[in-house]
């Protein structure tokens, strides 16, 4: 009899197989056997719950090993060990790509910035205009330690381990942070996708996104067409302000707008209209 273990923490920021996909697996392992071993670290499952889950019920023997310290890290062996075997959805993959960003990439963003603020600290000591009673020279400046974190990097790295994109990792984010439970809801249960649901969490206050919601595709889309609508008047007026201001808030809208106008179907006017005022401003502003 195979023995029960429990689960890594690791191995639980994947789903486990479910449907055709599990039952599949099971009669593969009931014709053939276990073809790979069950990875254990402390004692727990780290790799093979699902193979570890067959053999149970198939009442099979499971053969299992310890995991070596493969990837340095529990939780980057996880994320190879299943970048590519699994067939997992969009949301699915964006939310493993939190967990690694908040894990990995933020802290190291974090210590770097840490770093250079101390190398900054370390590169003023002694430039002071004199020293006090104790000999210490006293800093006229410290460094601003920059924050990585910006400009998408750890998304990025995130992405990049985890095999999605920045943006669903972005989007996702944006939702957890400012979206409504029910929101959140929808976007797990995939009833509405990343890109409108950001939209909503970003432009709406959470009793408005529920009202949205209740109101199915029909109200989700007239509320994005809305949004779309303001972003093009924002990148109109910007062409009124002066050329020093203009280039900057106008290029902002301009990318909010074409991130809103991409989730109008092709075959609405307002879509068409809305690129092509976009593309005149931009023309306009080099």
């Amino acid at each position: 009899m195979t023995k029960n273990f429990e689960y890594h923490p690791a191995a639980n920021w994947y789903p486990l197989m479910d449907g055709a996909e599990y039952e599949e697996l099971k009669a593969s392992i009931a014709k053939d056997g276990v073809l790979s071993d069950v990875v254990l670290c402390e004692g727990k499952i780290l790799d093979g719950r699902n193979r570890h889950r067959a053999c149970l019920e198939l009442r099979l023997s499971c053969p299992t090993t310890q995991w070596d310290g493969e990837c340095g890290d529990p939780y980057k062996y996880v994320v190879a060990m299943n970048s590519t075997r699994r067939h997992l959805t969009t949301v699915q993959l964006a939310e493993i790509g939190v967990l690694y960003r908040e894990r990995f990439t933020e802290p190291a963003a974090e210590r770097k910035a840490a770093g250079q603020e101390k190398g900054g600290q370390e590169h003023f000591k002694g430039r002071g205009r004199g020293k006090d009673a104790c000999g210490s020279a006293e800093p006229q400046a410290i460094a601003t330690p920059i924050d990585h974190t910006k400009g998408g990097r750890a998304s990025q790295e995130a992405a990049k381990a985890v095999g999605t994109s920045r943006g669903s990792i972005d989007r996702l984010r944006l939702v957890k942070s400012k979206g409504s439970e029910n929101l959140q809801s929808a976007v797990k249960a995939e009833e509405i996708s990343l890109r409108p649901a950001a939209t909503l969490a970003t432009n709406f206050p959470k009793s408005q996104q529920d009202e949205i919601l209740e109101g199915g595709p029909t109200a989700v889309k007239a509320a994005i067409e809305t949004i779309a609508a303001a972003k093009l008047q924002e990148v109109s007026a910007a062409c009124q302000l002066p050329p020093g201001r203009k280039r900057v808030w106008g290029v902002l809208r301009a990318h909010e707008a074409i991130n809103c106008l991409c989730q109008i179907p092709r075959s609405d006017p307002q879509r068409k209209d809305g690129f092509k005022l976009v593309k005149t401003w931009m023309l306009r502003n080099p």
